[in-house]
């Protein structure tokens, strides 16, 4: 017997805006199996609040436009608490799987990707490159151990994700991931200042908890966003499709 993850169709709501209540807006990604970005119709959507069916007022879907370029750095904590289950799933079971479906969505060629790991420490996995192959290797040796320390999976020698995306050679993206709190806070000025001297946006993705407001600063004031309290492969595959859109310059559906 084998078992393996399949995709399915997906779909990622933003944060929705309730200034304008009782109609309330939010931003959304949809995806097919493949990841194809779709742009669907109000009738192929419904929407429940609280098990009751609202009524969708619009949906409207800008042209999709030809992908930008994009130095990408996957960066994932390997600490101990990774080797942990939620909702029955191993934790690095969904990191491995969000940082798959990242590489095989990534028009690689034009665009490139590396990939870091952070504990206590880090470590370069593997730098910049173009190929799929060498990526999706790297990912299966994800093995995790210690503790967690933000400062190193970002910023600090030698392969902090700001140390590796200053070699990109596009627009540069870090998507950081996460499932615990560090044991000292990281220096969130420090981050901001150099994500922003590369013109780098940072991601947060945190697996099975809130995101602390070190990573809601930092992703704010780089421009990113943070995703938090992920907790299955079809939210992790959602969560990274969405990001990988955005960063390559497709604009969400307004719903």
């Amino acid at each position: 017997l084998s078992a393996a993850v399949g995709n399915a169709q997906s779909i990622q709501v933003l944060p929705a805006d309730a200034t304008a209540f009782p109609a309330v807006s939010a931003s959304v990604y949809s995806f097919d199996a493949r990841g194809t970005v779709l742009r669907p119709t109000p009738a192929e959507l419904t929407v429940n609040e609280f098990g009751k069916p609202c009524t969708i007022l619009s949906v409207t879907c800008p042209p999709l436009p030809v992908r930008r370029a994009i130095s990408s750095v996957l960066t994932m904590d390997i600490s101990a608490s990774m080797n942990d289950r939620v909702d029955g799933i191993v934790k690095m079971d969904i990191a491995r799987e969000a940082a798959r479906v990242w590489i095989e969505d990534l028009s690689l060629g034009a665009s490139e990707c590396a990939l870091t790991t952070f504990d206590d420490m880090n470590y370069l996995m593997q730098d910049y490159t173009t190929d799929k192959n060498v990526l999706l290797g790297t990912v299966g040796n994800l093995i995790p151990n210690h503790g967690t320390d933000y400062d190193a999976g970002l910023l600090t020698p030698q392969a902090g994700a700001l140390q590796i995306s200053k070699a990109g050679k596009h627009e540069k993206v870090i998507v950081f991931l996460s499932d615990g709190l560090p044991w000292r806070d990281p220096n969130v000025d420090s981050i901001v200042a150099e994500a922003q001297r590369q013109g780098c946006k940072i991601y947060c993705v945190m697996v099975a908890m809130f995101a602390p407001q070190s990573m809601r600063e930092i992703s704010s004031r780089t421009g990113g966003k943070c995703f938090e309290s992920i907790r299955s492969i079809t939210e992790i595959q959602a969560v990274y499709r969405s990001i990988l859109a955005e960063a390559q310059g497709i604009e969400p559906c307004k719903l």
